[in-house]
């Protein structure tokens, strides 16, 4: 994988969030569509557990743990999500939620259920995983940057994004050291398909941001 992959450094939906967004509105459509994977994502790594050998369990159960708010349960990451919907005054609607997403989008959350559900992709979906986690630092701390532009200040209320910002370095740092290379390392003929899970995330991702970006910039 490049280094220089838009999705992973910083896509340009959020390098424009960052400095050219005018108002909230903008902002609002952004988390919208930003919720319903991230809503559901301590399942993602619930299936990623599943039949993961001892010595790789402590990774994914460190970031379940943080997904569920360290025992707090107002800090659980879906709650976190919730409280910046209240904030900007959206109603938490996850049907109509979905249907916003489009295609692209949708392709997204199905590679996650497809890897995740199907133990024959168990590497694809450890690198698919793993990059996830790699991609949220640089574009979350574009976004928070450019909610202070138009006024969205609330900290507390953006928690979500600022925790990520900071504990996803750390995560994505854990993945690639104690889940990628030793499960590469375990099964040294099939290291392709863990690279093959992130390349297909980072493409689908990319899709997703140059639709929503086309949507948010351009309305009909």
């Amino acid at each position: 994988m490049e280094e220089d992959q838009p999705a992973v450094d910083g896509s340009q939906i959020s390098q424009w969030g960052a400095v050219h967004a005018v108002d909230t509105r903008w902002f609002v459509r952004f988390f919208i569509s930003d919720c319903s994977l991230n809503i559901r994502f301590y399942d993602l790594i619930a299936l990623s557990l599943v039949g993961l050998h001892s010595q790789l369990r402590q990774e994914l159960a460190q970031n379940f743990w943080d997904e569920m708010g360290r025992g707090i349960r107002e800090n659980e990451h879906n709650n976190l999500f919730k409280r910046i919907l209240e904030y900007v005054g959206v109603e938490y609607d996850p049907g109509s939620f979905i249907e916003s997403l489009g295609s692209q989008g949708l392709a997204g959350y199905n590679l996650f259920l497809r890897f995740g559900l199907h133990r024959k992709h168990f590497l694809h979906s450890i690198g698919n995983m793993a990059v996830s986690e790699m991609m949220d630092p640089a574009n979350y701390a574009k976004l928070v940057r450019g909610c202070k532009r138009v006024g969205l200040t609330d900290e507390t209320a953006q928690a979500y994004y600022f925790e990520h910002i900071s504990v996803d370095v750390a995560h994505g740092d854990g993945w690639i050291a104690n889940v990628m290379l030793p499960m590469a390392h375990q099964f040294p003929n099939h290291t392709c398909d863990i690279i093959v899970g992130a390349e297909v995330r980072l493409n689908t991702s990319f899709d997703y941001y140059e639709n929503l970006y086309s949507q948010l910039t351009h309305p009909a």
